[in-house]
């Protein structure tokens, strides 16, 4: 299993791993492709946005329009999830631990209106048994309204916004809905930058991505080679040095092909990229690669070496280049997940490059425009093999003039579940902003997705789809967070 993917999944499972041990897990698989940890399952994704959450930037104290007591709960929920730990669960529901845990005493102190629940939590826990989905979704509701009374107010930050898809719309039907929690800050912390990427374009024409691209990447997590057609290519001071095909989501070749050299810097790996470069541009990526010096400040090409007219059209984070919609996006905000678990509606906050930057790897997303507004479209991904029983995964991207960029992503497991792209668009032109009643009933409503996903998932195996692998039959394991480098 890749370092990202273990990442994703112990982020987006900070909260509800505090009250629900019992969260099922796809198999461990053979990562392939040169950005592994970026073409993750949407399984995977999924998962992560129904356990509630993502990595995120610290936020600071609650805020004190909460009461004393509901501010001391929400801290202790926050930080019984932050604390690692394994958990197994078997086809009987009996849960057993490995690793530091805190207890879970403090759920005795709870709130009025939420104490019945938060003792049926500690019952079951200390009975060895998960909790039931009801109880757990019970807390997990309460704390999505409790512990965030700045969300949907009046006046409120970007960050604080929330909006979703017209109720009237159809193929959009919430199973949850989630802020993203303090706890995923302890996370972010002790997992500093994932990597970074440097993205050069040509500049003379109107779209840099429409042509070819080279791009500097470095990463402590990364290996940036594909296994299947990585082989040596000789890079002074580095012996270690491969090239092979640069792929896409789910190890898929780009559309106009694409080359990646990489080798070890100390415990950092080096990336150097042509995006578009087929086998007759090789020569120039090597000359390139040789021409690569790293800092601390990551990897530089001198000036002289960059072609004319291209310029630097992203400097950021990895990440951004991820293809799996908000729910593992470091600058989220929140996250709804509809349609069972096949669709996913978020908002980020960033600049104009870094929402562009998808399109590095995600090819065939496309500049259109719906009702007068400029997004990204297309598919994101492609499966191996296609079936009738799935649906093309595709997203749908645009950016606010305030800073929020808003993602719909359809996960493409089952047609009866899963929107087409004309069917995102027409959920994105009635995107609205929600007041506060609004998002606290959308949370209320909230009954989990993931039931649902792991039938469908388990359907779309069987079926042949090649789309995602099936869940384990008979046990899961599920880590929290952790500072501890992933097995």
């Amino acid at each position: 299993m890749t370092d990202f993917e273990t990442r994703a999944r112990a982020a987006g499972r900070a909260v509800r791993d505090a009250v629900e041990p019992m969260v099922a897990s796809v198999e461990p698989r053979k990562p392939r492709g040169p950005l592994r940890a970026l073409v993750v399952a949407a399984t995977i994704t999924t998962i992560a946005v129904i356990g509630t959450a993502v990595i995120v930037k610290t936020r600071g104290s609650h805020p004190t329009s909460m009461s004393p007591e509901v501010a001391r709960f929400c801290t202790e929920i926050e930080s019984s999830a932050s604390t690692p730990s394994d958990v197994v669960t078997d086809q009987n529901g009996t849960v057993t631990r490995s690793g530091q845990r805190p207890s879970l005493e403090y759920l005795r102190d709870a709130p009025a209106e939420i104490r019945s629940v938060a003792l049926a939590i500690l019952a079951a826990n200390a009975a060895g048994r998960s909790p039931t989905e009801t109880d757990s979704q019970a807390l997990l509701n309460w704390y999505g309204v409790a512990c965030f009374p700045n969300a949907a107010q009046p006046g409120a930050a970007p960050d604080q916004q929330r909006y979703a898809p017209s109720p009237d719309v159809s193929n959009f039907d919430i199973c949850s809905a989630t802020n993203r929690p303090r706890a995923a800050d302890t996370y972010a912390a002790a997992h500093p930058a994932y990597g970074h990427m440097t993205i050069f374009g040509d500049t003379s024409i109107s779209d840099p991505y429409d042509a070819p691209m080279i791009g500097l990447a470095l990463s402590s997590e990364e290996g940036f080679r594909d296994d299947e057609t990585a082989r040596p290519v000789t890079i002074p001071g580095h012996p270690d040095a491969v090239i092979s095909n640069l792929t896409g989501p789910f190890g898929a070749s780009l559309e106009h092909g694409g080359l990646v050299i990489s080798w070890s810097d100390g415990k950092q790996t080096v990336g150097v990229f042509g995006r578009g470069y087929g086998p007759e541009r090789e020569g120039e990526l090597i000359a390139l690669a040789h021409r690569v010096t790293v800092d601390g400040s990551g990897p530089h090409l001198p000036s002289a070496d960059v072609p004319e007219s291209y310029k630097t059209v992203f400097d950021g984070p990895l990440v951004a280049l991820n293809t799996l919609g908000p729910s593992v996006a470091t600058d989220s905000t929140y996250a709804i997940t509809a349609n069972r678990g096949e669709l996913q509606f978020g908002a980020t906050i960033g600049s104009a490059p870094a929402s562009e930057a998808i399109r590095f790897l995600g090819s065939q997303l496309r500049p259109v425009t719906v009702h007068g507004v400029r997004m990204l479209a297309g598919p994101w991904a492609s499966t191996s093999t296609p079936s009738a029983n799935s649906t093309p995964p595709a997203m749908l991207r645009w950016r606010e003039p305030n800073g929020v960029t808003f993602t719909l992503v359809s996960i493409g497991h089952r047609p009866d579940q899963t929107p087409s792209l004309d069917q995102l668009k027409e959920l994105a032109a009635s995107v609205r902003r929600l007041n506060r009643s609004e998002w606290e009933r959308v949370i209320r409503e909230s009954d989990g997705c993931y039931g649902d996903l792991v039938g469908s998932r388990s359907a779309a195996s069987s079926s042949g789809s090649g789309s995602s692998p099936a869940p384990g039959a008979t046990t899961t394991t599920v880590p929290s967070i952790s500072t501890a480098p992933p097995p």
